[in-house]
């Protein structure tokens, strides 16, 4: 080691290509860049502010935007200076050193706060008398800050471990940042027991936030599945054709000697009779028809799911409304026309009809916003399994660059959109906040 001089600064190669290609990727990141920095700063002053978002929730969700922030602005200037800038770009050994360690330590706390708000999810959706008691504000505080520490400390000796290597083969580091892959790649040093230490190290830090996370989400689903909605239980076959429940419909309105509540409350559900298999049927006609797998937009599979659990619940309403009738009928024959008054009919009706379709609102909303947050659950996860989740860090390192884009560009980019920008109480703050600076500027 001693016939080896190390590296005291780096190179930093970037993006190949062409001058007008790094204008459009500089154009690109920083369009990514700025709306990621608006979008988290604008959560985190709301939250700050906004008194109907002093919750648990959005205490987590304020400090996950600080961390995306952070993790932005350690690694996009650089990236975006060297788009800039002709030739290679220069970091020495201590940026290239604080760098990685900022990076690793504010990924480590934001895997940590992850994992915090999937256990928060959990309380939420699965123990909500007990929420208040669990997720008091001392809790809330305290885990925030153990997340930061936690993710502070736990990489300083990673980072020391790395930079005690000499680096001898080359200064040219192919990325856009200090990327420990990269480093590895340079060292002229045995690293592999270092390497495996960071290994189990990854295990540790990332696999212990997912399982939390993938644990929480059963639980929520299962919850959620577990919902008194006996529609999901249906079958997409109606009893009646289409043709026949029409009938029913037709008669039951032209006809004189039908106009009683058994007949009104039939045509009701005839008509929900037609409306489930009008959702179900149709779709599924058409895959028997085309070749291939059939395609549905996102919009589209939640209307239907939405309409069908809807529909299906207002039926079974009405089928409760129905066994009341025939009780009143059969067991209370004298007082029936005194219960059972057109007033009375069109007003349970009409609950059915609400009931079915109110309550299915939240149980279709909750299982979408499953989807959305999946969606960076798999980016943000798979990203760093993919990086960090290996034996051996140099393997694939010519991959690490893009892989390291999601991190950097993609996931903080979505986080305010996925977690609280879709979300009712936000905007609403924000709409109130909008308003109160325009009268500012007005007045």
């Amino acid at each position: 080691m001693s016939n080896h001089t190390s590296a005291t600064e780096f190179c930093l190669l970037g993006f190949p290509g062409s001058e007008e290609l790094h204008y459009i990727l500089f154009a690109t990141f920083f369009l990514f860049y700025s709306v990621t920095l608006m979008g988290n700063t604008v959560i985190i002053v709301i939250v700050c502010v906004d008194k109907r978002l002093q919750s648990p929730m959005y205490f987590f969700l304020g400090h996950l935007s600080a961390a995306e922030i952070l993790i932005t602005s350690i690694i996009i200037p650089v990236m975006l200076r060297g788009l800039l800038l002709p030739g290679m770009q220069i970091i020495s050994l201590a940026g290239c050193a604080t760098q990685l360690f900022l990076n690793l330590a504010v990924g480590t706390t934001e895997f940590a706060l992850m994992g915090v708000m999937a256990v928060h999810r959990y309380v939420a959706v699965c123990k909500p008398l007990r929420y208040n008691i669990i997720m008091n504000s001392h809790t809330c505080i305290w885990v925030v800050i153990v997340s930061w520490v936690f993710g502070f400390l736990s990489e300083i000796w990673p980072v020391y471990a790395t930079f005690q290597l000499t680096f001898c083969k080359s200064n040219i580091l192919d990325h856009f940042y200090c990327d420990r892959g990269q480093l590895f790649k340079l060292s002229c040093d045995d690293s592999l027991f270092t390497e495996f230490i960071l290994f189990l190290m990854a295990i540790f830090i990332i696999i212990g936030s997912l399982v939390p996370t993938i644990v929480s989400y059963t639980y929520i689903i299962s919850t959620i599945l577990k919902i008194p909605t006996a529609s999901g239980r249906r079958k997409a076959f109606s009893t009646l054709t289409l043709m026949g429940n029409t009938v029913i419909i037709v008669i039951v309105c032209v006809d004189k000697r039908l106009q009683s509540p058994m007949y009104f409350f039939l045509g009701h559900l005839s008509a929900l009779e037609i409306l489930t298999t009008s959702i179900i049927i149709p779709v599924m006609l058409r895959g028997f028809l085309l070749p291939g797998m059939q395609t549905i937009s996102l919009a589209g599979c939640v209307a239907q799911l939405f309409l069908y659990l809807a529909v299906g619940t207002t039926e079974f309403a009405l089928l409760g409304v129905m066994a009341v009738d025939r009780y009143v009928a059969v067991c209370n024959p004298l007082r029936y026309n005194i219960i059972m008054n057109s007033h009375t009919c069109i007003w349970v009706v009409i609950v059915s009809w609400v009931f079915g379709f109110l309550s299915e609102i939240w149980p279709v909303y909750a299982t979408f916003q499953l989807t959305f947050h999946f969606t960076f659950v798999v980016i943000g996860y798979g990203s760093c399994l993919f990086l960090y989740v290996k034996p051996n860090q140099r393997q694939a390192a010519q991959y690490n660059k893009i892989v390291s884009l999601l991190i950097s560009v993609v996931t903080p980019f979505l986080n305010p959109f996925i977690f609280t920008l879709r979300n009712d109480k936000v905007k609403e703050a924000l709409r109130d906040s909008v308003k109160h600076c325009y009268q500012l500027f007005k007045d």
